[in-house]
């Protein structure tokens, strides 16, 4: 018995080492060639071309977890296998994929403190085949009735750059909130947007944007207000991000900071008027996202804020004010405008479930925001006010689609003492 106990260990440590050296000789293999099998409306030679990089490194030298990431951020994928094919004296590299749906006629749907909102949008992220994005829709909601139209191509590598057109119109009634959630003004106006974005990348986690926009609006209001009046807005805008992302099996987490800063010019002004021929915006964001302790849990952090300056005091069209999204904050009304605002959110999200159509997940943050109070003049600023609260929720993320199933969320302003909620079926509930 001892000397079969002695024989099988002698088999396994042959094994072993036939093992490592063919591994480490596979490892010294040179990669010749890249196939992508599994596609079905992506264009082979579209994305064989991108990973074509790969060519010519050692499989040694390939981070399979940060090809991983890369494949996932694509957007386009469901899941992937990579694997290393000996050919002759080389290797293949081999992804086999399994595509998202990519074609959808999405309904969407939202309900919250401030009213609802519902509509439909027929959304291409695939369209021919090269990863070109097409949507065309609308929306109704409580304040507004909304039709839009989008097409954007994304920035290639070697400096080739992207591309996007949006263009919406719009029947608006909207409430404009304090920051005590009680309505101080309400209006209607007919409203037509239509912007173009370049996009360049520099390297892999850099990127670069430039936007032009014009922006009429008719206004159907008989309030002597001047910052409701009707207008046309002609804007520019530059935006730099640095951004890095990885992918963990259950959370994409991404980490960025972006500055940037725009300019608006008011058209057709009186020398009466109230309102700034020129408005100018600026702000920065910073995104931080981390699994911690498990794979299953990861910290969330965001910190940001924008401002608005116009000449001689005077106060910009409605359509130029900063709203609660430009402090990343929910604590505050949703129909909330001011003109400058700084905020802060830090929490954790956990994945409690994953199936097989997707991943469910529950989080909360803390937040701290400093925001000036709902002004239509600037001559009479006031000191910015702090406010202090949390949210938490649950989100259902598709993992054959790339935006929250369902999502549903609680935010509670302990400084102002009120809650606000919201349910969203297509879109984020925040």
């Amino acid at each position: 018995m001892k000397k079969l106990s002695l024989f099988i260990a002698f088999l396994l440590s042959l094994n072993f080492l036939i093992y490592a050296q063919e591994n480490e000789q596979n490892e010294n293999l040179t990669i010749s060639k890249v196939e992508f099998d599994g596609l079905n409306r992506t264009k082979k030679s579209f994305i064989e071309k991108k990973y074509e990089k790969y060519i010519g490194k050692t499989v040694s030298e390939i981070d399979v977890h940060s090809l991983e990431t890369e494949l996932q951020m694509e957007g386009l994928f469901e899941t992937s296998e990579i694997k290393f094919v000996q050919e002759n004296d080389s290797a293949i590299l081999n992804i086999n994929v399994k595509e998202k749906i990519s074609f959808i006629p999405l309904p969407f749907a939202m309900y919250s403190s401030s009213g609802f909102m519902a509509g439909l949008v027929v959304l291409d992220m695939n369209a021919f085949g090269v990863k070109d994005n097409f949507m065309f829709g609308g929306f109704y909601s409580t304040s507004s009735i909304t039709g839009m139209l989008m097409f954007s191509k994304p920035a290639g590598d070697n400096f080739v750059p992207g591309h996007s057109v949006f263009i919406s119109t719009s029947k608006n009634k909207p409430e404009i909130r304090n920051l005590n959630n009680d309505v101080v003004l309400d209006y209607e106006n007919f409203a037509f947007n239509a912007s173009y974005k370049l996009t360049e990348k520099l390297g892999n986690i850099n990127n670069i944007d430039f936007s032009l926009g014009i922006g009429i609006f008719d206004s159907d209001s008989d309030l002597s207000v001047s910052s409701i009046d009707s207008a046309i807005i002609g804007s520019a805008k530059i935006n730099y991000r640095l951004s890095k992302s990885d992918w963990n099996g259950f959370f994409m987490s991404t980490s960025e900071c972006s500055l940037f800063a725009g300019l608006s010019r008011n058209f057709g002004l009186d020398d009466d008027s109230t309102i700034s021929e020129w408005i100018y915006n600026f702000g920065c964001k910073s995104i931080f996202q981390k699994s911690v302790f498990s794979q299953r849990l990861r910290f969330v952090g965001t910190l940001c804020g924008s401002t608005l300056f116009s000449q001689n005091d005077k106060s910009a069209h409605i359509s130029s004010y900063l709203s609660r999204i430009d402090g990343g904050v929910t604590i505050l009304p949703s129909d909330f405008f001011t003109n400058e605002i700084a905020g802060t959110s830090l929490g954790l999200e956990v994945a409690l479930k994953k199936f097989s159509f997707g991943l469910l997940s529950l989080y909360a943050n803390y937040e701290a925001v400093f925001a000036n109070d709902f002004e239509l003049s600037y001559s009479d600023k006031i000191d910015m006010d702090f406010f202090q609260g949390a949210n938490g929720g649950m989100r259902l993320y598709l993992s054959k689609i790339a935006f929250p199933a369902l999502a549903f969320g609680v935010s509670y302003n302990a400084t102002k003492q009120y809650f606000q909620y919201s349910f969203a079926m297509g879109v984020n509930a925040n």
